[in-house]
């Protein structure tokens, strides 16, 4: 069922980018954006949506003390932009897609923490900002949204951003797919 609600939304993504007049890319040109072998151009994206490993879930919910539904990347989009000036595009256009989940939805640790729905890692912090989380992880934006009833997290960056945190030096992709 999550799998279902995943393309779903990442359906309604691609849509909301194409009427944007945003291109994603796809087969060989999207694996050397990936790879860090091309640039994107400037109306470029790139869309990685993925549904988190029950592994992962198990970890987050032990190291945080959160129940299942509590956790809000279970369902993960990325989109990779060319630069600052598109990053800004994108977080407007999905600022407002889907609703905003409500405050109890992003009420966690164990009713603690009122996590905000949108966190932009190019300010020096935020509620719930990761002590793990670099420094130079600072060309991001990240937000809760609620989409075909269920929340996901989607990450927009730019495409600088994505090479630092998830390209190896040989052109490997590491936690990007």
């Amino acid at each position: 069922k999550l799998l279902e609600v995943l393309r779903k939304q990442q359906q309604l993504i691609k849509n909301l980018l194409y009427l944007n007049k945003f291109e994603i890319q796809t087969g060989a040109a999207r694996q050397k954006i990936l790879r860090a072998q091309d640039k994107l151009q400037k109306s470029g994206t790139v869309l990685i949506s993925r549904l988190k490993k029950e592994k992962g879930i198990r970890q987050k919910m032990n190291r945080f003390g959160e129940a299942r539904e509590k956790i809000l990347d279970i369902i993960g989009h990325r989109v990779i932009v060319s630069d600052f000036k598109q990053l800004d595009k994108v977080v407007k256009l999905f600022s407002e897609f889907g609703d905003t989940p409500t405050k109890s939805e992003m009420l966690l640790r164990n009713g603690k923490l009122q996590f905000p729905w949108l966190r932009d890692y190019r300010k020096s912090a935020h509620k719930g900002k990761s002590q793990i989380t670099s420094s130079e992880y600072n060309e991001a934006v990240h937000m809760n949204r609620k989409v075909t009833g269920k929340i996901s997290e989607i990450q927009i960056m730019t495409q600088d951003l994505f090479n630092r945190a998830f390209v190896s030096r040989s052109g490997n992709i590491s936690h990007a797919q």
